[in-house]
């Protein structure tokens, strides 16, 4: 068993301040205004609600991956409460590929692993620099999965998933090597 858990980054942090000082100054403006002062109240509420939102989900969530049994496990603790929030066979698996950031590497990405219909997103960072998308056909769609590995676990997740990607690939096509290589 494999088993990682990206450390805190300060981003999010950094944007719920902001955005509950920019909440905090809409109902200070709305208790002058007479003319939008519900209109600027909302606005404050909207703040409101995304700085919770990214508190919740980034601050106070703590995301685990763990590789067992052929299986691509993601444990979310939140509080005192662990729970498996994603658990996928690696046989389902097309890719583990690294996240792009420019146009070029999104051509490239875009070029190696089609037309990904879903994303989930389970990493602790907001818009971290090193996600990686473990990319499965999931009941015949396309699917991401994004995390945020360290280089060791990346090399063991990569290790175990040639190995279970390969025995499956046997299974199918048999020892003969008719099915090709992942």
């Amino acid at each position: 068993m494999y088993k990682y858990t990206p450390p805190k980054n300060s981003k999010a942090d950094t944007a719920v301040l902001a955005l509950f000082i920019t909440a905090i100054a809409c109902f200070a403006v709305a208790s002058f205004s007479r003319m939008y002062a519900g209109l600027i109240q909302a606005l404050g509420v909207i703040f409101i609600g995304a700085a919770l939102f990214l508190f919740c989900r980034y601050t106070l969530s703590v995301y685990t991956y763990l590789i067992e049994d052929g299986n691509f496990v993601v444990l979310r603790t939140l509080g005192k409460k662990i729970s498996p929030i994603c658990s996928v066979s690696l046989k389902t698996g097309i890719a583990i590929v690294k996240m792009p950031h420019t146009a070029a590497e999104k051509e490239e990405y875009r070029k190696k692993c089609g037309n990904v219909r879903s994303r989930f997103n389970y990493c602790r960072t907001l818009s971290p620099e090193n996600a990686y998308a473990f990319v499965l056909d999931f009941n015949g769609r396309k699917t991401e999965l994004l995390f945020e590995p360290n280089e060791e676990f990346l090399h063991s997740f990569e290790m175990v998933f040639a190995n279970v990607r390969r025995e499956y690939l046997r299974e199918l096509y048999g020892d003969d090597g008719e099915g090709g290589d992942a």
